[in-house]
């Protein structure tokens, strides 16, 4: 078979799966044919009716929600002999191609600008989606928790952010950041020191327990094993604040609008 024909034939064999009920099988050659000739495969895949369509994004959604790889196994001859497994990130790609407002591989591609370095415009990204998908604020809020605290200069917003997550939902904030952010939790635990550290130099007293005790409480269930002991800051009133509305106690820099808009 050759290069020319492997897309043809892979979209002929998710086709067969796709008839079949096989969906994941169908949507590791569609994704696979995808890497071969993009143009092709998502006019073949558009094709398929709103049912076809339908059961090709579902499938690719799961995978971006997993953050898995396509499954090598998925496909058939075809597909053994393109190029699979296929990283999640060529799903992503795919799955916005096909749907370009779709969340998950927008959460996909704020985590990439994340990878890449380019926290402002993560942040930026994600107030947007904030903005577009109120029913999914906690995975997004703790999305831009991260991009703020791994940019350093403003990781007490992302502190804000975390607390305003950890005190409405704790049990998922907590299943999240162990999930998703684990490599990055020397720089969460960090942040947050600094940030009580921070509150007590300002002498500022009241609620410095509470404060100090949401801290803690957090820290002891994403990473028991690195809670210090800083001295408290404040408290703030995070369980009377929408999800979502952060409270910077820092100056945000300015937004600028091309960041709002992805590569």
């Amino acid at each position: 078979m050759s290069e020319e024909e492997l897309p043809t034939q892979l979209c002929t064999e998710g086709d067969q799966y796709l008839a079949s009920g096989a969906l994941a099988q169908a949507t590791a050659c569609y994704t696979t044919a995808f890497c071969q000739d993009a143009e092709a495969t998502v006019r073949h895949v558009t094709s398929l009716g709103e049912l076809g369509l339908g059961d090709v994004l579902a499938v690719l959604e799961g995978w971006c929600a997993d953050r898995s790889w396509v499954p090598r196994q998925a496909g058939g001859e075809a597909a053994s002999a393109g190029r699979a497994p296929v990283s999640v990130g060529v799903a992503a790609v795919f799955l916005s191609t096909l749907s370009p407002s779709n969340l998950a591989a927008s959460v996909l591609k704020v985590d990439a600008l994340l990878r890449s370095g380019r926290h402002q415009e993560a942040v930026s990204r994600c107030n947007a989606l904030l903005n577009a998908h109120p029913g999914r604020s906690l995975e997004l809020l703790l999305t831009r928790a991260l991009a703020w605290v791994l940019s350093e200069r403003h990781s007490a917003n992302g502190v804000v952010d975390y607390l305003q997550a950890f005190v409405k939902r704790p049990e998922e904030t907590v299943a999240f950041v162990s999930a998703w952010q684990q490599r990055d939790l020397p720089r969460i635990v960090q942040a947050f020191n600094d940030y009580v550290l921070l509150q007590g130099r300002r002498g500022q007293g009241g609620g410095a327990a509470g404060l100090l005790c949401d801290c803690r409480r957090f820290l002891a269930l994403v990473a028991p094993c690195d809670v210090s002991t800083p001295r408290a800051g404040p408290a703030r009133p995070f369980e009377e604040r929408p999800l979502g509305e952060s409270a910077a106690l820092e100056p945000r820099p300015q937004e600028q609008p091309s960041l709002l808009r992805l590569p």
